[in-house]
């Protein structure tokens, strides 16, 4: 299952990662998720 983080500190070209997150939930709602995937 692949899961995607959040952070206030990470980076929007960082690759969603739990040690290099996205920065911005924008970033995030531009993967598109399928059923066995999670943002946190």
């Amino acid at each position: 299952m692949a899961e995607y983080y959040v952070a206030i500190d990470g980076s929007d070209i960082a690759n969603g990662s739990s040690s290099t997150p996205w920065k911005t939930i924008s970033r995030a709602m531009q993967v598109q998720l399928s059923p066995a995937m999670r943002s946190w």
